[in-house]
């Protein structure tokens, strides 16, 4: 629980530096609504969608795939896209005598960060399946080689000295 705990704190922090950056870089001049939050909400929406996919696909072990959910979905993703700007966004568009934009800016908003995510798993579906071994994954540890049992080429050499002698 910790653990997950400080994987979303980091993520969340990079993501929302990221988010920063973003609205930093694109002038708030450029469309006539909040355009790098935009731009922040729907590409997350694709990368959260292709997240979900890939690590079902790519991480066998529920734990593992929780743990990278956390950082990079809840933490980074959740860091990086804003449901607050976009309703602080669109009501700042209202008031400032915008509605029609305002509510465009929101509905849009929303239904492109769906069919961005429906992009996002479907692309992420596409990422090959791993199928590992049933287990715990300790076999693949460093050193975790069992020296009781010889490696296969270690039985074909024998194998092949044995069948040489007379």
């Amino acid at each position: 629980m910790a653990l997950n705990a400080l994987l979303v704190f980091c993520g969340g922090l990079c993501g929302t530096l990221a988010r920063f950056g973003i609205v930093q870089a694109i002038p708030t001049h450029a469309a006539p609504f909040p355009l790098a939050v935009g731009l922040a909400n729907i590409s997350g929406a694709f990368l959260l969608g292709m997240l979900v996919a890939v690590l079902e696909r790519a991480v066998p072990d529920a734990c593992r795939r929780a743990r990278w959910r956390a950082f990079a979905g809840t933490g980074f993703l959740g860091g990086f896209t804003t449901y607050s700007a976009l309703v602080v966004d669109s009501m700042l568009l209202s008031q400032m005598g915008h509605p029609v934009i305002a509510t465009w800016y929101c509905t849009l908003s929303v239904l492109i960060g769906v069919f961005a995510a429906r992009a996002g798993l479907s692309i992420g579906k596409r990422y090959p399946h791993i199928d590992y071994p049933p287990g715990d994954g300790a076999r693949f540890a460093a050193g975790a080689h069992d020296s009781a049992q010889p490696s296969p080429s270690t039985q074909e050499s024998s194998t092949r000295e044995s069948e040489r002698r007379p």
